[in-house]
């Protein structure tokens, strides 16, 4: 893999992992269990944008974004919700 391409990849880890923050924000505003179904797509998000993290190198953005994605289900658990992992 080319710089350019693993800078890419980088860059698409941490926009997930703001996507993952601000759905996790979102949901908790709402206050609507309802609404977890975004809180489970944003925790498989952040997984997976965390496992590329890691392939690349990048440990402390793939640390970081298993942090939000715990953030997630620790919020779901919260109102109730189970993130199937």
């Amino acid at each position: 893999m080319n710089e350019n391409a693993s800078c890419a990849l980088t860059y698409a880890a941490v926009a997930t992992q703001l996507a993952a923050r601000a759905a996790l924000d979102a949901l908790r505003r709402t206050n609507d269990p309802a609404a977890c179904a975004l809180g489970d797509a944003a925790y498989w998000a952040a997984r997976a944008a965390a496992q590329a993290a890691r392939a690349l190198g990048n440990e402390q953005t793939a640390d970081n974004t298993d942090e939000a994605a715990d953030e997630i289900v620790a919020f779901a658990e919260s109102v109730g919700h189970v993130i199937r992992r």
